[in-house]
């Protein structure tokens, strides 16, 4: 039986930042949001690859495409997972 499933959290990261990069900002954030919900597919788990590299990633993307409410809300669930990470400080202006 073939199951096709979601890609791992740590692929559909790194393809969300290869979307970032190129400022394709709403296909980035359909694979961080994917990232959520994926599952780990083996190897070593790191479950920031599921919570706070996609929403962090969600908020800076959301920013940019002009939607800062969502945005804020992304920073805030990536905050509480890591208050005094270096990017949730720098970025803590825009969303006070």
């Amino acid at each position: 039986v073939l199951r096709i499933a979601p890609p791992d959290p740590r692929v559909c990261c790194a393809i969300g930042d290869i979307a970032f990069a190129s400022k394709d900002y709403n296909r980035a954030v359909r694979w961080y949001k994917l990232a959520t919900h994926a599952e780990f597919c083996g190897g070593f788990v790191d479950a920031m690859y599921k919570t706070f590299v996609p929403y962090m990633q969600l908020a800076v993307c959301l920013w940019y495409a002009g939607d800062k409410q969502q945005a804020k809300l992304y920073y805030l669930q990536a905050a509480a997972i890591q208050l005094t990470h270096p990017t949730v400080t720098a970025n803590k202006k825009y969303f006070a």
